[in-house]
């Protein structure tokens, strides 16, 4: 049976003697591996502090422990004390690290709701509220790379969801409906965001494309009247596909299509999805397909640790019909 290992990282850490590894056989080093790599991403989470949450100063010092013996720090510039997780992901929540691993690990593998509250063991309104922090906090990762060479653009919709809105039934492309701009290159990067209800307008895809598209690229789109200003302000080599047709010059839609199709699928099962949180779940479509080789594997940890550095100070209270809490592009 392999040796129980117990370690304590801190500040005072020694390096390790490796002559004592002599004594222990192929299982116990292995799991004298895991312990310490467990113990080195405990000692990170729990101390890891880059700013200030309330002003963003990078100039702060230690200022003792708190009744729970967690580290405080003091911000030098605006004076205020905190802890690490103040304003952080898991700041207001009463879940466990534990918890938070399983709902993180559980909302990549598109479980429904009531699956992930069984999972991390709390009710389905607590699950909706906690994936919706981690959510706000993908969107601030995706959308960020910048798209290059040959890029297909297009959109595709979903149907308009809002407190108080009646869906009228309406055929074709009208305010039932949500757009979302689509773009993508050969490469396999994309940028997916909400637009406008109904067809999205020039200002619109300017603002959400202005910084993604690489001068020099070949952008590839149908015939669209929104996409001559878009064009204009990237200044790129346009090939526009006339309405009816499906190539041109060998060039097609057929990746941003294929994109559609996910996305679609993505939201399969998903009832009723309020148009103010949509963004937040095309955040975790795109976070999942780049990091499917992510889940299960050793690398989960630190991708949890890093989307908890990041600030977001989201409660309860914003999470609410009435409160947007992504940049609205769109008419309400």
């Amino acid at each position: 049976m392999c040796t129980e290992f117990n370690l304590k990282i801190d500040e005072s850490t020694e390096l390790l003697d490796t002559r004592i590894f002599d004594s222990y056989d192929t299982n116990e080093l292995l799991l004298l591996s895991d312990t310490i790599k467990q113990s080195c991403f405990e000692f990170l989470f729990n101390s890891h502090i880059e700013c200030c949450p309330y002003c963003g100063s990078v100039h702060i010092v230690k200022a003792g422990k708190n009744s729970k013996g967690t580290q405080r720090y003091k911000c030098n510039n605006c004076k205020r004390r905190f802890i690490n997780s103040t304003n952080h992901l898991m700041h207001w929540s009463h879940l466990s690290k534990e918890q938070w691993e399983i709902l993180f690990y559980s909302s990549l593998n598109n479980d429904y709701l009531s699956k992930t509250a069984k999972l991390v063991g709390i009710s389905i309104v607590s699950a909706f509220y906690n994936r919706h922090k981690l959510m706000y906090v993908l969107n601030e990762l995706i959308n960020k790379k910048q798209l290059s060479k040959k890029i297909a653009l297009d959109e595709t919709y979903l149907t308009y969801q809002a407190k108080g809105f009646v869906n009228q039934n309406r055929r074709g492309i009208s305010k039932d409906k949500i757009g979302i701009a689509c773009a993508i290159d050969e490469d396999g990067n994309y940028v997916v965001h909400t637009a406008d209800r109904g067809r999205p307008t020039s200002s619109t895809l300017i603002d959400i494309f202005k910084n993604t598209i690489r001068s020099g690229s070949i952008v590839i789109s149908d015939s669209q009247r929104s996409y001559h200003q878009l064009m204009d302000a990237l200044n790129i080599k346009w090939v526009k596909i006339p309405s009816g047709e499906k190539s041109k010059d060998g060039y097609t839609l057929e990746m941003v299509n294929h994109l559609h199709d996910r996305i679609k699928a993505f939201f399969r099962g998903k009832r009723n999805v309020m148009t103010h949180y949509l963004q937040g779940y095309l955040a975790l479509f795109q976070y999942s397909e780049l990091h499917t080789m992510m889940i299960g594997s050793k690398m989960f940890q630190d991708e949890f640790m890093k989307i908890n550095n990041i600030l977001s100070g989201i409660r309860n209270k914003d999470i609410c019909p009435e409160v947007n809490l992504y940049k609205t592009l769109y008419e309400c």
